[in-house]
C-alpha cells in the first residue's frame, strides 16, 4: 500500500504537467494560467469556509468517534489546501476532493470507521 502511495506521488507531477501542456496546446497558454488561478482563488475560499465549519464541528465534539471523524476531516483539509497550491489539474481535482463537504464528510467517516478498532482513546478525570 505505502508504494502504491509512493509511486502515485512520483507520478502525479509528470501527470499534471503533461496535462497542462495538452490543455494549454487545445485552448491557449493565458487561458490556461487563468483557471489554475481560478482554481486556487475558489479553493482558498472554499478551505476558509469549510476549515471553520469543521472547527465548529471539533468545538461540539462529545464522543471519541466524533473527535477522530473530525481530525480525520482537518487532515483532509490541509491535505486538500496542499494539493490545491500546486498547479495542476490533476492535484485540484484531488484537493476539491478533499475539500468539498460531501465527499469529505464520507471519506472522513469510512476512514475513522477502518481505524476504529486500531485506536483507543480514554479520558481520565482527575
Amino acid at each position: 500500500m505505502i508504494g502504491l502511495f509512493i509511486a502515485g506521488l512520483l507520478i502525479l507531477p509528470f501527470l499534471d504537467l503533461y496535462l497542462l501542456v495538452q490543455i494549454a496546446g487545445s485552448i491557449g497558454l493565458l487561458e490556461t494560467v487563468g483557471v489554475i488561478a481560478l482554481t486556487g482563488i475558489l479553493g482558498l475560499a472554499v478551505i476558509r469556509k469549510e476549515g471553520l465549519y469543521v472547527l465548529f464541528k471539533l468545538s461540539n465534539s462529545v464522543t471519541a468517534g466524533e473527535l477522530s471523524r473530525n481530525a480525520a476531516e482537518i487532515g483532509m483539509l490541509l491535505a486538500g489546501g496542499l494539493l490545491l497550491l500546486f498547479p495542476g489539474f490533476v492535484t485540484d481535482g484531488l484537493g476539491f476532493m478533499f475539500i468539498l463537504r460531501p465527499i469529505r464528510e464520507r471519506l472522513a467517516a469510512r476512514l475513522s470507521g477502518s481505524l476504529e478498532g486500531n485506536a483507543r482513546i480514554e479520558i481520565e478525570r482527575f
